[in-house]
């Protein structure tokens, strides 16, 4: 419906009100042009661009609008704005609170840009966005890029207020980023292109003008559309545990995280892909690991995809579902399986789940029963402003939870439909293939302050951010657990509690396979960066045994331990061990000295070697078997912004850093490249170098991880032993008449001890009776 079809009756008002408006910069006047204009205090055009405009004096028909936009130059993207409704014309006024947001997407990820409105006319506020001049060099295209070879473009049409506030993120309309797909295919003859967007509908928005005008879902609004709750999620013994998967508890000792796009790059793109894993499935294999670990390969907006916009389809970027199913097939004939990064506490705002909840729409499951988006989120309504973790959505007066940002709202699992929907997207990529999944944030599903708790509920860490409710997430994991593995039983789960302390995190086992050893991640890098030195090498052990033999075993017989040399979250190995915390922060941020890094890389001998050896999968970060680096560099701009790149560093392949597989690339204007320590071949040698050597890094991981496929290694007993010297970490793992004896020395300085056994393996010289600093022995002892 056009304006003027609607509008006819009261356009002298319209003209009236019109003539009372004013810009940011200048109010609104005639001018000799024939269409009206306002002024961009964002953006200012090489060529002649009015400053001043008035509304046309009539509509033109919706089929005459185009032809007459003689104004338009080449080279230029128009975003039009409409607020208005089919029941209410919108003057300029209501628009001078918003403006746009702009950045090209792909091939570059660039950071953005603000464009206010250049024109006002009847398809709404237009911003004129230009392509071709150097003005927006870094964020529009890079030097020497033409706007035919841009592919992707993103944008926000933002409200102005929330843009100066330090706490939260941006309002928007349509409350997430939009996308122009296939940019350069939108070019009209003429050099050109128009993007129409109505408010309320911005998701929806088009090529060509129609007249349309938008509709309020929420005009009949009365606070009635908040979440349905239909789940007794404080029933935790509503399903039984189901078992163990038998393959993973039997044959996977050791498994590998790669962070995909940092890993291997296959078609010179500076991304790593999928291709790039099934080009390295030899080296996985040399390297004796059994199990791959994907970082989310889902599609998504961001570099690290932990806010999937489509949990059915594989990151273009990443590569396509054929290549997935090659992987799966070639890792198989390699006695490796993969296990996806899932993530079911949230998704992106741009998943079609959201955005169906956000227009209050409804549908149907693969049961063919109806569904209603709305409940998929958590909803409140309120008057009154509402502090984060709650989210104002638009100029509505509708809150939605989201802990970690505002762009990744969190599900509803109090509503039946929501969890019916995340267990079809485990069994969909179970049947697709994948032999295990990784749980990202596990307590998050039921946080504290997202729901309702009853009297009866247990919260962990209770009065702290990080509140979570036990009872109900046990619920959740326990039914979704149950409903696969009665289609795919050998599926493995392994969660992420990011918690270091085992009491917590043992009930979780109740409900899943496996979960991440923080507390062996944090006790050994703690007990050698001389962090709680009342916990030593030998007590260490028993505090392991306890973990193992009781805590864990009490909740599930068959628990399956994740130890972990770190991950994509935290730092690693190199910079734990040994590093400089920065600004005084010892938790997450350590800076790793050239002259120091010697000496890290023997103390991370023994922690990689303890992890190695422990009960359960132990999984390698990629790089740790290099001895990589996470040094952070200070962003220019002085904020702390996406420091966890730093922790995602390029795969070092090989020492010529032209390696065809060696990754290397950009995201909002941020570098993800290697650090000094990194880029040096004296320090870090590239894979391919040290796969031939036998004293690397490469060749203890190698060496270490073929003994920990063993049976015995993998689930027997774990019997702390004591030598009588502190430093000495030892240990015994036992399945009926084959035990392994480990020995640790986590000091600088020789350990004269006894050892019994036949050796298996030793590493830094040592021997029978002597461990020198930062060595280790394993022997083996049948009958």
């Amino acid at each position: 419906m056009s304006l003027q079809k609607s509008f006819s009756p009261i356009l002298l008002l319209i003209l009236i009100s019109l003539s009372a408006c004013g810009s940011s910069s200048s109010s609104l006047s005639s001018t000799s042009e024939s269409n009206p204009s306002i002024s961009s205090s964002s953006q200012t055009s090489s060529e002649s661009t009015p400053s001043s405009a008035s509304i046309a004096s009539s509509f033109l028909p919706d089929d005459q609008y185009e032809d007459s936009m003689t104004w338009q130059k080449d080279g230029h993207l128009y975003i039009h704005y409409n607020r208005s409704r089919e029941d209410k014309f919108e003057p300029f006024s209501s628009y001078e609170n918003w403006t746009i947001w702009v950045w090209q997407k792909a091939p570059y990820d660039l950071p953005g840009v603000q464009i206010d409105w250049s024109y006002f006319d009847q398809s709404g506020a237009i911003a004129e966005i230009d392509f071709k001049s150097d003005q927006h060099l870094g964020h529009l295209r890079q030097p020497g890029q033409d706007w035919s070879e841009i592919t992707r473009v993103g944008f926000l049409i933002v409200f102005k207020p929330t843009m100066n506030q330090t706490i939260g993120m941006w309002t928007s309309d349509g409350g997430t980023d939009m996308y122009i797909n296939d940019f350069y295919t939108h070019i009209r003859d003429n050099g050109t292109m128009h993007l129409y967007a109505l408010r309320g509908q911005v998701s929806d928005y088009t090529f060509h003008f129609t007249g349309s005008l938008g509709i309020d879902p929420y005009a009949t609004d009365d606070g009635d559309f908040i979440s349905e709750s239909n789940v007794l999620s404080s029933q935790s013994d509503a399903y039984p545990m189901v078992n163990t998967s038998p393959d993973f508890y039997d044959h996977v000792g050791v498994g590998y995280q790669i962070f995909v796009r940092s890993f291997a790059d296959s078609d010179g793109d500076g991304e790593g892909d999928l291709r790039g894993i099934i080009n390295a499935l030899d080296y996985l294999e040399n390297l004796n690991v059994k199990a791959l670990w994907l970082t989310p390969i889902h599609a998504s907006e961001t570099y690290h995809g932990y806010d999937v916009t489509d949990f059915y389809k594989i990151n273009p970027s990443l590569g396509t579902a054929l290549d997935f199913a090659e992987l799966i097939y070639k890792a198989k004939q390699r006695d490796m399986r993969i296990v996806m990064d899932l993530v079911v506490n949230h998704t992106s705002t741009q998943n079609a789940w959201f955005q169906n909840s956000i227009n209050l729409r409804k549908g149907t499951n693969s049961a063919g029963e109806e569904i209603d988006y709305r409940s998929f989120y958590h909803w409140k309504y309120s008057l009154s402003p509402l502090n984060a973790p709650w989210h104002r959505f638009g100029e509505t007066n509708y809150y939605y939870y989201g802990k970690f940002a505002t762009s990744m709202p969190e599900l509803n699992y109090d509503y039946q439909g929501t969890r019916d929907a995340m267990i079809d997207v485990a069994k969909y990529w179970a049947g697709f293939g994948v032999s295990g999944f990784r749980i990202d944030a596990v307590k998050h599903v039921y946080m504290a302050d997202e729901v309702d708790a009853l009297s009866s509920d247990a919260i962990t860490e209770p009065g702290s951010e990080f509140a979570a409710n036990l009872t109900k997430n046990l619920n959740f994991f326990k039914e979704s657990n149950y409903k696969l593995k009665s289609v795919y039983p050998n599926t493995f789960i392994v969660g992420e509690n990011f918690d270091g302390w085992d009491q917590r995190i043992a009930p979780y086992y109740q409900a899943m396979d496996s979960q991440f050893d923080f507390q062996n991640y944090y006790h050994l890098m703690n007990m050698q960066f001389g962090i709680n030195e009342s916990v030593n090498p030998q007590t260490q052990a028993y505090v392991f045994q306890q973990k193992f033999n009781q805590t864990f075993a009490l909740q599930r017989s068959r628990f399956i331990n994740s130890a972990f040399t770190s991950n994509h979250d935290v730092a690693r190995v190199i910079n734990w061990v040994k590093g400089t915390p920065v600004n005084g922060n010892i938790e997450a941020k350590k800076t790793i000295l050239a002259s120091d890094y010697l000496d890290a890389r023997a103390r991370a001998w023994v922690f990689n070697a303890a992890t190695l050896l422990m009960p359960g999968v132990s999984w390698i970060y990629y790089g740790d078997e290099l001895g990589m680096s996470g040094n952070i560099t200070a962003n220019q701009d002085g904020t702390n912004f996406h420091y966890d790149r730093w922790y995602r560093q390029p795969f070092k392949w090989d020492n010529d850093d032209s390696y065809a597989a060696i990754t290397g690339y950009s995201f909002e204007g941020y570098e993800v490249r290697w650090d000094g320590i990194n880029a040096s071949d004296t320090l870090v040698q590239g894979a391919n170098q040290q796969a031939v050597s036998s004293t690397s890094m490469h060749a203890l991981f190698r060496q270490l991880a073929a003994i920990k496929n063993e049976l015995a290694m993998i689930h027997g007993q774990f019997i702390a032993l004591s030598t009588g010297n502190t430093n000495v970490m030892s240990f015994q793992r036992t399945l009926g008449t084959k035990s392994y004896f480990v020995y640790l020395n986590f000091s600088p300085n020789t350990a004269s001890i006894s050892m019994q056994g036949t050796t298996v393996f030793s590493w830094n010289n040592a021997s029978s009776n002597a461990l020198p600093g930062y060595s280790l022995r394993i022997t083996e002892v049948n009958g």
